[in-house]
């Protein structure tokens, strides 16, 4: 199927649809717009729409204050502020990931998990498991009954 391109560049350009939006309203895939946007030497918009920073003409940034950053943005913020999902992303990049499981030492997917479910700043803190060992970690500790359900 080709997409006319005074029809694209109407609908990319003028309304400023992204090209998701394209996409789901024409029920095409949003790669067939990105090749057809591109064919014709459509500039894209000045940030990437796949960017969460991609922001409408008269839209404030969300992470803009103070010197052009907010207390706001998780980065900037204490770790005793972040959630706990934040913090395992931070350890991510700060914890070298092995090749073996810490518990089993079998070559297996791993996952990210705090020892003693402190979740504090201490890399020490923190282990490389895979799933199985993860979860009987968990259920040992009181944070999963047997059938999957979570406590805390």
């Amino acid at each position: 199927m080709e997409i006319n391109q005074k029809w694209l560049y109407n609908q990319y350009i003028n309304l400023e649809k992204s090209e998701r939006q394209i996409a789901e309203e024409n029920n095409i895939t949003r790669e067939k717009v990105r090749y057809w946007r591109i064919k014709y030497n459509i500039i894209p918009h000045k940030k990437n729409e796949y960017n969460s920073g991609f922001f409408k003409k008269g839209h404030k940034p969300w992470h803009t204050g103070k010197n052009g950053y907010d207390n706001k943005v998780p980065i900037w913020k204490d770790w005793d502020d972040l959630s706990i999902c934040t913090r395992h992303l931070r350890m991510y990049n700060l914890k070298q990931k092995p090749i073996y499981c810490e518990i089993c030492n079998k070559k297996k997917k791993l996952q990210l998990s705090n020892k003693n479910h402190k979740y504090s700043k201490d890399i020490n803190d923190w282990q490389w498991i895979c799933q199985s060992c993860h979860y009987k970690h968990d259920v040992k500790n009181g944070l999963k009954r047997y059938n999957g359900e979570i406590i805390c």
